[in-house]
């Protein structure tokens, strides 16, 4: 919107932030998960595209699984070229949410990965097969991906909240739970759950 409205000359203050570790595995084996609501489908077309091709010279692949949402069927712009590569099976999962579709009841990408099946092929391919997570979008819908991941390890690994917690930690620290974060800066995460939290708190005493 501010570049739509900005006029022929103004300057822009902006800048470069890179995702170095937002890449396939080095050994295409590895089973991967992908999650990239909307404009977050970018990076994974490439992946797909790389699996394909890994595929036609005889490469053996891992599991690829991928979770989008859109607001509409109409806004999935790349659903023909998805279920693609889903056929020819270079994806093994290709599950679309629709937030408001008025003929489908509103789902958000939450909600796919946290069906039963679902939930539990994800447990199996990130703590028993090594596998990596890919989550491409919004501040705030990654934040709730990390906390649905969260309550599948706890749910699936039969422990407690705080060691499920630990469980995906240990993921992003392994360099197997990769983020590229649309519309956030480094270090505003912290600064906006901080914000969140003290309006609570002012709710709260204002009750």
């Amino acid at each position: 919107m501010y570049l739509n409205q900005a006029t022929i000359g103004t300057t822009v203050n902006a800048f470069f932030r890179s995702e170095p570790r937002f890449h396939l595995p080095e050994n295409p084996t590895v089973p991967i998960i992908m999650v990239g609501p909307g404009t977050g489908i970018a990076p994974f077309r490439s992946f797909w595209m790389h699996r394909a091709k890994l595929m036609k010279v005889g490469q053996h692949l891992g599991a690829a699984i991928f979770y989008g949402g859109y607001r509409t069927q109409e806004l999935d712009l790349y659903r023909e070229e998805k279920w693609k590569y889903h056929n020819m099976g270079a994806i093994e999962l290709a599950a679309t949410a629709y937030s408001r579709e008025v003929v489908i009841e509103r789902e958000f990408v939450q909600h796919k990965m946290m069906i039963d099946a679902n939930a539990r092929r994800i447990y199996e391919l990130l703590d028993g097969h090594g596998g990596h997570i890919y989550v491409c979008g919004d501040f705030y819908m990654a934040n709730d991906v990390k906390s649905v991941i969260v309550s599948i390890f706890q749910e699936y690994g039969n422990i407690n909240a705080d060691e499920a917690a630990s469980a995906v930690e240990n993921l992003i620290n392994s360099g197997r739970y990769h983020e590229d974060i649309f519309g956030i800066t480094v270090g505003a995460r912290k600064t906006h759950l901080e914000y969140k939290r003290k309006a609570r708190l002012m709710k709260d005493n204002a009750v």
